[in-house]
């Protein structure tokens, strides 16, 4: 991997803390704090991007689910107990979504918010198909 600046890594921390490009860049580079908000989320989006810090995020991410041992688990046991609770009250208490709040926030720090889609079934029915050509469709007639 490559060397990070001082400033990229303050960015990946901070984004870890955060889960906001926008504000982790303005932490970062202060400078940006005089620009339009338009070039600052440019830059935020691009810094993001960088393989680089991306690499760097994650591997944050990591130590910090090991840390604090959070799995996917762990969030939906939160979010089904908070679901309980919501359904027991006769109307929805602000604690419940502060709750839901919450775990779906450590969600998101973590990177445990990305939904995952198998494109395939069991039995190979809904498996993803060969795109065709316009050559594939003329050697067909």
């Amino acid at each position: 991997m490559a060397k990070l600046t001082a400033q990229q890594e303050l960015f990946a921390q901070e984004y870890i803390k955060c889960g906001n490009a926008t504000q982790s860049y303005k932490k970062a580079y202060p400078r940006a704090l005089e620009w339009k908000d338009r070039a600052i989320w440019n830059n935020a989006s691009k810094i993001l991007n960088n393989t680089g810090v991306m690499t760097r995020v994650k591997e944050l991410q990591e130590e910090a689910k090991e840390r604090n041992k959070i799995t996917v688990d762990t969030i939906l046991a939160e979010l089904e107990e908070a679901r309980q609770k919501a359904m027991g009250d006769e109307k929805p208490s602000h604690a419940s979504a502060q709750m839901i709040s919450a775990s779906m926030g450590k969600a998101k720090l973590l990177g445990l918010d990305k939904q995952i889609v198998d494109h395939q079934s069991s039995d190979g029915s809904m498996s993803p198909q060969p795109t065709l050509t316009l050559g594939d469709f003329y050697k067909e007639q």
